[in-house]
């Protein structure tokens, strides 16, 4: 089995402990590239347009980190719950004041058809098996629920970046074209659509109908 090396000599055993690890170390810092990264209102914005117009039960932002983004959408549900597998972001969203839980999108131990709406802000490229984390999504998504995820454009400028930035990082980071995502999203069982905003797009996916 391959080891991973941290700087301080740290032995891991796999890429997703790698990539734990790091964001761990990176949480104190996450806040700060977010504010260069993203514009959170036009993110917020964007996503909402995707949310039902009335307040949901149960909203799930996975891979929420911090909660930075996550905290403008307490008004969107009755509960608002983090989901992120770094300890340290975990406690950066609950000084926040968040409902936050250390778990992996591929796990993340909720219940069968439990959630109202789901948010993928820039995490889905993190993820460590997609395909397994959407049948996850699956399981515990509401019939009539619904997913939002904002994703950046790899055929960007600041996507062809962010790409070759977390690649040298080692990250381990898989970035999808929209009609790609769209694709395994429907592959998966959702019916989904896409829309381009600049260098991110957003995608919205819902169950389908039986």
């Amino acid at each position: 089995m391959p080891l991973y090396i941290t700087s301080s000599g740290k032995k891991l055993h796999s890429k997703s402990e790698w990539r734990v690890d790091f964001f761990n170390k990176f949480a104190e810092f996450y806040d700060f590239t977010r504010f260069f990264l993203t514009n959170t209102k036009i993110t917020v914005d964007n996503i909402r347009r995707f949310l039902p117009e009335r307040k949901v039960g149960l909203m799930v932002d996975v891979g929420g980190g911090s909660g930075i983004i996550s905290r403008e959408f307490r008004g969107n549900a009755r509960k608002l719950v983090v989901l992120d597998p770094s300890e340290r972001m975990i406690r950066r969203a609950r000084s926040r004041g968040l409902s936050a839980v250390r778990a992996f999108a591929e796990e993340t131990g909720l219940k069968n058809k439990s959630v109202d709406a789901i948010i993928m802000i820039d995490s889905f490229h993190h993820f460590r098996d997609h395909e397994k984390a959407l049948l996850e999504m699956s399981r515990i998504l509401k019939d009539n629920g619904v997913i939002v995820v904002e994703e950046i454009r790899p055929d960007s400028f600041p996507g062809r970046f962010l790409f070759s930035l977390e690649w040298a990082l080692g990250c381990g980071s898989r970035f999808f074209a929209p009609d790609e995502l769209q694709g395994l999203f429907d592959d998966s069982g959702f019916k989904s659509e896409t829309v381009k905003v600049g260098f991110r797009y957003y995608l919205r996916a819902g169950k389908w109908r039986k």
